[in-house]
């Protein structure tokens, strides 16, 4: 069993996207060498973000957050919010 991830961040992956700066999106693009970050693997772009996050407090290289466990990586945002569906009628 793995060991619990207490979020690091207090919002989800979708959020925290759309909260990178310009510097930070035009540095994941080339990187992961791609013309979007929403485009190609999500979770290469998963890794990306907690670069970006990461490096916005200390240096942080990509192979560092690299090293780090896929369920560390994953534990490191909220998880998403459910929006109920209207079609239930709530």
């Amino acid at each position: 069993m793995l060991p619990e991830v207490k979020p690091t961040l207090d919002i989800s992956m979708s959020e925290a996207i759309q909260r990178l700066t310009g510097f930070e999106i035009q540095r994941i693009k080339k990187q992961l060498k791609r013309p979007n970050i929403h485009e190609g693997d999500p979770i290469e772009t998963m890794y990306a973000v907690v670069w970006a996050y990461e490096n916005r407090t200390a240096p942080t290289t990509w192979e560092t957050v690299m090293a780090l466990e896929m369920h560390e990586v994953q534990g490191y945002f909220q998880p998403e919010s459910v929006e109920p569906d209207d079609a239930m009628g709530e």
